[in-house]
């Protein structure tokens, strides 16, 4: 299983006001609050939370539960600059971090010796239709790159909680596989299959 998600620092910082009255309340657990008041980049930790959080949460869907909204049932804890891991329950989810000047980009995975293949690109197009198409294409460009299976024959479908799945020739393949685009960048990751 994988999950991931970036934000792209530019449009963060035109369109969210992350210090307003009770936004950290709502979206942080009180440990969480205290790193981030504690913090050298308040502004930097709690898009990396936040990205920690959302990436957590796309695998957390992948192993059958319901959704739901509310982020202080998943809880961030940060190991290094780049690791760290997300509780939801009795669940730890570990995620890596990079955080770069233009953008934050995390994946999820059940530990850290889970390999995914990730990439973030850069978008030329801001309409969400078009990112999204692109994404998945570049996503199956790497998978039929490294498997050596046909693009022409692979596609993605969502299940019903919105989890993209890898079909080849009409087979759902054994991989998992995440997607995620904000502003001007998107992202894709994936784990191989054992066997293809």
């Amino acid at each position: 299983m994988i999950g991931n998600d970036i934000i792209d620092i530019e449009r963060t910082l035109l369109e969210t006001d992350w210090q307003r009255k009770g936004f950290i309340q709502k979206v942080f657990h009180p440990d969480e609050q205290e790193l981030i008041h504690s913090s050298d980049d308040p502004f930097g930790l709690v898009w990396r939370m936040w990205s920690m959080k959302e990436s957590a949460y796309k695998l957390f869907l992948q192993t059958g539960q319901d959704r739901f909204f509310n982020p202080l049932r998943l809880r961030c804890m940060i190991s290094s600059s780049e690791e760290g891991f997300v509780k939801i329950e009795e669940l730890q989810i570990y995620t890596r971090s990079k955080s770069d000047p233009d953008f934050i980009f995390t994946s999820a995975s059940p530990n850290y010796a889970d390999e995914p293949v990730d990439n973030v690109f850069n978008l030329t197009k801001t309409d969400t239709h078009f990112q999204s198409k692109f994404t998945h294409r570049q996503l199956l460009k790497s998978i039929a790159r490294k498997t050596n299976l046909n693009l022409r024959r692979l596609n993605v479908r969502k299940t019903d909680q919105n989890v993209p799945e890898v079909f080849y020739d009409g087979q759902k393949l054994g991989i998992s596989v995440s997607l995620t685009h904000h502003g001007d960048y998107g992202a894709y990751s994936w784990i191989r299959p054992i066997v293809v």
